[in-house]
């Protein structure tokens, strides 16, 4: 009875340091696909190197070369439409009925319930944390425009499944489309062309950005008129 218990307990103690070897190389291979991941997107949306006949005071908000521009490559369309088949949503809190801490229920009750319109919000951080309009588009059928600077929370959108337009891009404070630099700060990142920033940080490795130890970084951040997009 007692080799038995022995045996037992060895080969728990086995599959216990099989599953956390397994959890060890999952994680480090989802790290490994996150930064692939990261990097080509940032590579896709945020390269501006052909862009310089497109920006400052020159350029007109319609000119039809920007619009072009700006639907070819700071436009992606809702998961449902170019997947050509009904997405669900991949979302950390499903059962979060309104993630806006009850202002997206107010709004409802003033506009009376609407179904099917269309919304915008800028600065959408990742698509779900204290969205504004995923109540809307889960329970009234509404579809939109998320606007996302920054590129640490843009690609957490891609993959919420939202069913609207996402551009990771940010709304011009002049009337014309600038290139600007953006801090990055989470849900408090900002245009700060001419800021300085004591504790800002640069690098390359996504843990190091996701990290709390990373207060700011600084960025290249393309913004247009909201007429424009």
């Amino acid at each position: 009875m007692k080799r038995l218990s022995k045996k037992l307990c060895l080969y728990f103690i086995l599959a216990f340091l099989v599953v956390c070897l397994i959890n060890v190389l999952t994680s480090k291979y989802n790290k490994e696909n996150d930064l692939k991941s990261y990097d080509e997107m940032f590579n896709t949306f945020y390269n501006y190197s052909k862009d310089s006949g497109l920006n400052g005071p020159k350029v007109s908000m319609d000119d039809p070369n920007l619009i072009r521009k700006l639907r070819d490559h700071f436009l992606v369309k809702p998961a449902e439409e170019s997947k050509g088949r009904r997405i669900r949503y991949n979302l950390s809190d499903r059962s979060l009925i309104d993630p806006s801490m009850g202002q997206a229920m107010e709004i409802a009750k003033i506009i009376d319930y609407t179904k099917g319109g269309f919304f915008i919000e800028c600065g959408a951080l990742d698509g779900e944390t204290r969205s504004n309009t995923l109540y809307f588009e889960r329970y009234y059928g509404w579809t939109g425009l998320l606007i996302e600077a920054d590129p640490l929370n843009f690609i957490k959108m891609l993959k919420k499944g939202r069913r609207a337009y996402l551009s990771p891009s940010c709304l011009s404070v002049n009337p014309y489309p600038e290139i600007v630099s953006f801090l990055q700060r989470s849900n408090m990142g900002r245009i700060a062309n001419d800021e300085v920033v004591e504790d800002e940080v640069i690098s390359n490795d996504i843990e190091k950005k996701t990290s709390p130890v990373l207060r700011c970084r600084r960025i290249r951040i393309k913004c247009n008129k909201n007429y424009s997009i």
